[in-house]
């Protein structure tokens, strides 16, 4: 769990900060280079799946580029298999650790190349659903500005100053999940919803899988 602090880009990349369907306390990342390496950075024993997804990215970021989370789980063993000399990998999950590392082995190879179990893991801990919720339409703004990224660094910082100042002032984070009286299709699956809480109209959002 030790991953390193401060990577402030890396969450962009993830459409699940929000509530989802698919919730989980444990996280992989991993990051492919076109010349045929690999990264990868895990997390687990986390309380919300969004603390497990930011460590994983931010550990993935230590050695690679544009990471992306390939897997959340809950409650449950999972591992990762690369291929030798290139960047494909295969993930699986199961109650039993050498389950998951034997699946995970026999799913990449099935590429077509050798590989290596690189992670494996149990998570243990009961997840918390938490909500983001705002008392301005956030989230389809955040869509606007992750579209407006263009792959450098300085445009990255710049929407993720943004996203943070947006939160900061209209957002806050409450245990479960608010009614929905209504929602918008956004952009792909994601969708924007709003309802009452505690006497406010709060909007929050997910991009389901």
């Amino acid at each position: 769990m030790g991953a390193r602090s401060g990577y402030r880009g890396a969450w962009i990349s993830v459409l699940s900060l929000w509530p989802s369907l698919c919730v989980a306390e444990g996280s992989i990342a991993f990051s492919q280079d076109p010349n045929g390496g690999a990264s990868w950075g895990t997390a687990f024993n986390y309380k919300t799946v969004y603390e497990a997804e930011s460590a994983a990215l931010q550990s993935c970021g230590q050695s690679g580029r544009n990471c992306v989370t390939i897997a959340t789980f809950n409650n449950s063993c999972i591992a990762l298999a690369v291929q030798k000399n290139g960047n494909g990998w295969a993930t699986r999950s199961n109650a039993n650790v050498g389950q998951a590392r034997r699946d995970a082995l026999n799913a990449c190879v099935s590429m077509g190349r050798a590989c290596n179990v690189r992670a494996s893991f149990c998570d243990t801990v009961k997840e918390i659903v938490k909500t983001t919720i705002c008392t301005q339409p956030v989230f389809a703004e955040e869509i606007r500005l992750r579209a407006s990224m263009d792959g450098t660094q300085k445009k990255t910082d710049e929407v993720a100053d943004a996203i943070n100042y947006l939160r900061a002032k209209y957002c806050r984070e409450i245990e479960g999940n608010p009614v929905s009286e209504q929602e918008a299709h956004l952009s792909d699956n994601c969708y924007q919803y709003t309802g009452i809480f505690r006497g406010e109209r709060v909007y929050w959002g997910a991009c389901l899988e």
